[in-house]
Order: structure tokens, then C-alpha cells, then sequence
């Protein structure tokens, strides 16, 4: 037995700090795409799949928020967006990358992107 009463709690806490710096993090971590994988998916996507990716990369909203974004949110240079996470409704400059894309993309829904039925192998 330690003379030392702190001795348990130090080493508890050099073991977790030890794990930390040697374990890989966990699987649910996602890293930022790099410069060149945007560059490149911009580039080679389908352009409605860019143009829901440049949403969410240059407004910050999640996948869910984006798909819920009505062509009535677009005015002028900016995007309204309700965070569905807070509920709290934004006004959101559209990057100059995003200010083309609703003249590209067609209108067939109230919704700006619509989810695709899955097809079933």
C-alpha cells in the first residue's frame, strides 16, 4: 500500500490521459473534407448533389436543415434557414459559389432538394 493518498487518483488519471494519446477516437468522429476532395466534388458530382453539399459547407446547417430548405427562404443574397436542432431561424449570406445554384437547379417541389426514393437491389 502507497504511503502516498493521492496515489490511486494519479494513477487513474495518467491511465486515461495514456489512452487518449494512443487510442484512435472513436468511429462517430468525422474529419473536414480537404480543400482538394471539395475542389474535386464540385467538379465531378452530380450538380444537384454539389449544390446540396455547398449548402451545407457554406451555411453550416446540417443535412436535415438543408433538406429543408423551401425555394421562399432565398431573397437576395441570403438563405433563411431554421435550425432543426435550436428552432431558431437564421438569415444566412449565401457564399458566392451558391448565388448560380437555384438557377440550376429545377423546381419541382416547394422544397429546394427533395430525398430520392432508394432503389432496392
Amino acid at each position: 500500500m502507497s504511503a502516498d493518498p493521492h496515489h490511486r487518483r494519479r494513477e487513474s488519471f495518467a491511465r486515461r490521459n495514456l489512452r487518449r494519446a494512443f487510442c484512435p477516437p472513436p468511429s462517430n468522429i468525422y474529419a473536414p473534407w480537404p480543400r482538394e476532395a471539395i475542389e474535386h466534388f464540385s467538379t465531378h458530382a452530380r450538380r444537384d448533389l454539389w449544390h446540396a453539399a455547398a449548402l451545407a459547407l457554406y451555411t453550416g446547417q446540417r443535412q436535415s436543415d438543408v433538406l429543408a430548405m423551401k425555394w421562399s427562404d432565398i431573397a437576395d443574397a441570403f438563405i433563411a434557414v431554421t435550425q432543426g436542432k435550436t428552432g431558431k431561424k437564421l438569415w444566412v449570406p449565401l457564399h458566392t459559389r451558391l448565388r448560380g445554384a437555384p438557377a440550376e437547379l429545377e423546381r419541382v417541389s416547394v422544397f429546394i432538394y427533395i430525398r430520392r426514393a432508394r432503389r432496392r437491389s
